[in-house]
């Protein structure tokens, strides 16, 4: 047994991780499954997932498994027309209408020039670009989602003459979101 609040030394030695919270056990699994599957916005938080959002779920879509959540700005209720509609993974547990947090992991973001962009992608403006050596951490906005910043950790020839200001397109991959719905009092 290990007590860390040392994050990447616990994904690093363990097996099985238990998030705790004032003294509560909020979640357990291998760290992976924690990561990529947070149980609610808290354990997301915890454990330093970054591109957390909020969503309303509009329920099942045409493919059997699959579900439709519309991507809400920070802090609104509903969402306009104009709101970005992902079809995402549908556990079947969510009722049309269910305000919703929902994360992806920064691997699960790709950064487009702006000419490759297809249908489903979107345009974003990077904001901020920290050149760290051999990583850049890059702070996106999007115009169809006022409020929504993205926060990727880049690599390699993507993130050369990156900067400030740079607009370029991005591609969710739509099987790593995860969808946890909002808990009222």
């Amino acid at each position: 047994v290990l007590v860390t609040h040392d994050l990447n030394e616990a994904r690093m030695l363990a097996d099985r991780l238990a998030v705790m919270d004032g003294g509560r056990v909020l979640q357990q699994g291998t760290p992976a499954q924690i990561h990529t599957q947070p149980r609610n916005a808290r354990v997301a938080d915890l454990v330093g997932i970054q591109n957390r959002f909020q969503g309303l779920w509009l329920g099942p879509a045409d493919a059997p498994g699959r579900g439709r959540l519309r991507w809400t700005a920070e802090g609104e209720a509903g969402a306009g027309p104009a709101a970005p509609e992902l079809n995402v993974r549908d556990k079947g547990r969510l009722p049309p209408g269910q305000a919703v947090n929902w994360v992806i992991p920064s691997d699960g973001i790709s950064l487009l020039a702006r000419p490759a962009m297809r249908a489903g992608d979107l345009a974003a403006v990077v904001r901020e670009a920290r050149h760290l050596g051999e990583i850049t951490l890059a702070t996106l906005t999007l115009d169809a989602v006022p409020g929504a910043r993205l926060i990727l950790t880049l690599s390699g020839p993507q993130r050369q003459g990156l900067g400030a200001g740079a607009a370029v397109g991005i591609r969710l991959d739509l099987e790593q979101v995860h969808v946890m719905p909002v808990r009222t009092a």
